[in-house]
């Protein structure tokens, strides 16, 4: 049975890990890529040796293997969330500049004659 379970955990590790690195929507940076390429190395090695994580584990001082992988878990979920929401700032203050540029191209459009004369002066 423990066989089965970690065949199991390795192709959902594997699949991720491709669905990831080869999806076209993806535009990741090679930065995070190289980590992705290494988290599913270290899941798999987890998955296989589960002895391995704990040995880190305890020399890290957790108690248990099983908890080290919960708090990398937590503080890889915690860092995606902090990025999404910078990132999603970043937007937000990109699309106000681009909607204030478009106010101002349509109002010069609209009256091509006074913009113009508002320029000149």
């Amino acid at each position: 049975m423990r066989i089965i379970l970690q065949i199991l955990l390795v192709v959902v590790i594997l699949t991720g890990g491709v669905y990831f690195l080869f999806n076209n929507h993806t535009k990741a940076k090679a930065y995070k890529k190289i980590l992705a390429i290494v988290a599913v190395i270290l899941l798999i090695l987890a998955a296989l040796f589960p002895s391995t994580s704990d040995a880190i584990a305890h020399f890290l001082g957790i108690e248990r293997g099983a908890d080290l992988i919960l708090y990398l878990a937590i503080f890889s979920i915690l860092y995606l969330m902090l990025s999404q929401s910078l990132y999603k700032k970043r937007v937000a203050k990109r699309e106000a500049r681009l909607v204030r540029k478009l106010a101002i191209l349509e109002e010069a459009v609209k009256r091509p004659e006074e913009s113009q004369d508002r320029y000149k002066a």
